[in-house]
């Protein structure tokens, strides 16, 4: 009777169909067929639920595309993932190609369970907008999906912080002659439409007076709160803020004989309007141009016997020409 027993047991575990894994059948089919690959990284983003992500991502890329279960340096596609605070960096690349496609999208708001979903949605986009080039057809959209969550919106990348150095055009408007200098500016946007700016700069210009010359120095920094935005690749910022430091005027008569020379140092700043306008030249790397308005709330004024003859007083306008790397 144990016998029998075990000789039912056997047979029926015999008859008993093996569980596949789907994924492992789609992978099969997919290699077998010369669909193209993509391959994703997510390593670098360990805040991200990466099980629900490449969950989503191999609906949403349907058949069109085959999804490796691990990265592979021979896929057709390769997707890197950064996840730094807020934001997620998208990169990907084609295999032997040096061209990238890259975008950021802010997480910031979205509730936690959902930002696999977003991630996921936004990796189908930028694969599918490769397949152009691949010459091989755009991923399907799954309506389930798209239905639970909307398309997220298209944002360029930006960096949290931008550092660099820029050339400076000082001019103030009871001065007749202009200031050239160099600048260091500090660049943050802590949140995804509010960003400050600090710099410190210094110039120098002479001025012809009518028994000589002479010579101002400023050295100054400047703190500012801007908002800002994109229209196209162009990244705007406008805010306000204060600039302060000191200034120097050394007078240089022509006749020394005649007219003694003295050097003035005095405070100089006041508050100010900023205007920015940048562009990314490289994934690291901005180019802008920059214009700021002040109001000198603390002057100096070069005088010769009673008569003012230069006054870094009333106002001042600069531009600056920057460069600065994005990290």
């Amino acid at each position: 009777m144990i016998a029998f027993a075990l000789w039912a047991g056997l047979l029926l575990v015999s008859r008993t169909p093996r569980v596949i894994d789907p994924a492992v059948v789609s992978d099969a089919r997919a290699r077998a067929s010369g669909v193209p690959t993509v391959a994703v990284d997510v390593t670098e983003c360990g805040t991200l639920d990466g099980v629900s992500f490449m969950k989503i991502l191999r609906i949403e890329l349907g058949t069109s595309w085959q999804l490796a279960l691990e990265p592979s340096v021979d896929a057709h596609v390769q997707v890197e993932l950064l996840c730094t605070g807020d934001s997620v960096a998208i990169t990907l690349t084609q295999r032997n190609s040096l061209k990238a496609l890259e975008r950021t999208i802010y997480i910031g708001s979205v509730p936690m369970q959902m930002r696999a979903r977003l991630v996921a949605l936004s990796v189908a986009e930028l694969v599918g907008s490769s397949a152009i080039e691949l010459a091989a057809p755009a991923p399907q959209a799954t309506s389930l999906v798209e239905k639970r969550m909307p398309a997220p919106p298209l944002v360029r990348p930006r960096a949290g912080w931008q550092l660099g150095g820029a050339f400076v055009v000082r001019g103030m408007w009871r001065v007749p002659a202009p200031q050239f200098g160099g600048q260091l500016r500090l660049l943050h946007h802590p949140h995804r439409h509010i960003a400050w700016t600090i710099d410190v700069d210094a110039t120098h210009g002479i001025v012809s007076v009518g028994l000589g010359d002479v010579a101002l120095t400023t050295i100054s920094g400047a703190i500012a709160v801007v908002g800002w935005g994109e229209v196209g690749p162009l990244a705007l910022h406008v805010g306000l803020g204060v600039r302060a430091g000191t200034i120097r005027m050394v007078g240089r008569p022509d006749d020394p004989t005649r007219t003694r020379g003295t050097t003035l140092v005095s405070a100089w700043g006041g508050p100010l309007s900023l205007l920015r306008a940048a562009i990314p030249i490289h994934r690291h790397v901005r180019i802008g141009l920059s214009f700021e308005l002040g109001i000198a709330a603390f002057a100096a004024i070069g005088r010769a016997d009673g008569t003012a003859l230069v006054d870094s007083g009333l106002a001042w306008s600069s531009g600056a020409l920057e460069l600065l790397a994005a990290f």
